[in-house]
């Protein structure tokens, strides 16, 4: 298939997709714009943002990167909610804003290692507004 017959099919497949879009009711639009924007202004208000720095405990002299996995309760529970991850080494810290709700108590942060071993931290947020450090090295 030679590269016009492609661009015509995804210019025709785009023409669609806009018809498509373009037949819904303007009403339904509105009020589900407004209700997206309330529901979001909620939220925002019933949040906290908690700027997370974790320092890695590192078991092998810097030679790997660790996965780091923050949770809004016990991650050996199945019920809780990976809320960010990433990676971290012993030189380049883990560092994130995690956004939760006003209310929670407490953050759980999952460290593994290139062995496939976790260790778990609960990190007390109630009266943080800020940052705050979680260190698998203590």
């Amino acid at each position: 298939m030679n590269t016009p017959s492609k661009i015509y099919k995804l210019v025709a497949i785009f023409i669609i997709a806009l018809i498509a879009v373009s037949c819904t009711s303007g009403i339904d639009e509105i009020d589900e714009a407004a209700l997206v924007a309330n529901s979001k202004e909620q939220a925002s208000q019933n949040t906290k943002l908690i700027n997370l720095t974790v320092v890695i405990n590192d078991t092998f002299g810097g030679k790997f990167l660790y996965k780091i996995e923050v949770f809004d309760s016990n991650p050996s529970i199945n019920t809780a909610v990976l809320l960010k991850s990433g990676l971290g080494s012993k030189d380049i810290y883990y560092s994130s804003s995690v956004k939760v709700p006003e209310v929670s108590k407490t953050l759980y942060v999952r460290q593994t290692d290139p062995a496939k071993i976790q260790t778990i931290k609960a990190v007390d947020i109630s009266t943080v507004t800020g940052e705050i450090i979680c260190d698998f090295t203590k």
